[in-house]
């Protein structure tokens, strides 16, 4: 667990400007670490999620799902949400519609409050998920939260030292020039 946890942290120092190889990663250490048949990430994008992380051969069954779906809500007010077999409740009609998995495990990934997508497990038979591997997937989610936050600060910061190199470049301009105004 400990060796995944830092593959994936390293993962996320290496990539500074691209989410996707940790996202990627993340998916695929949470498949072997947390012995799911299948790891799906996805994360919001106005009012839907949509996948943007998959490890495993389960076919995904929708690619848009509402962020006001049962689930979503549930998991915005409680954290992670198991489900030990999804054909034998009826609290939360999306999973497992498709027929293709039994049981479920959503990991919230939340950012400020705010709901930015969900870590899931999916086994295609009924083995409901022990507590340590509910954790697990709950540290692979707030790590893929880590994982976006800091591409978005790098990206704000890249941006504004451009911004600043073009200020400059400009007063140097100006500086070097005073009484011609054509450069």
């Amino acid at each position: 667990h400990q060796t995944a946890t830092s593959e994936v942290l390293g993962i996320i120092s290496r990539s500074p400007t691209d989410v996707q190889p940790v996202l990627d990663a993340i998916v695929e250490s949470a498949a072997k670490v947390c012995g799911v048949d299948d790891v799906l990430l996805r994360l919001r994008e106005d009012n839907v999620t949509v996948p943007r992380a998959h490890f495993g051969g389960i076919p995904l069954s929708r690619v848009e799902i509402s962020i006001d779906e049962p689930q979503y809500r549930w998991m915005c007010e409680h954290g992670a949400l198991h489900i030990p077999d999804v054909r034998v409740q009826n609290e939360f009609p999306g999973i497992g519609s498709s027929g293709n998995f039994r049981s479920y495990l959503g990991a919230p990934l939340r950012q400020k409050g705010e709901l930015i997508g969900v870590l899931n497990g999916r086994r295609t038979e009924v083995r409901p998920f022990t507590p340590a591997q509910i954790k697990l997937l709950e540290t692979f989610a707030d790590q893929a939260v880590i994982a976006i936050e800091n591409v978005r600060l790098f990206n704000e910061l890249k941006e504004a030292l451009e911004q600043q190199t073009a200020t400059s470049e400009i007063l140097g301009v100006i500086a070097s020039s005073p009484t011609d105004i054509q450069p």
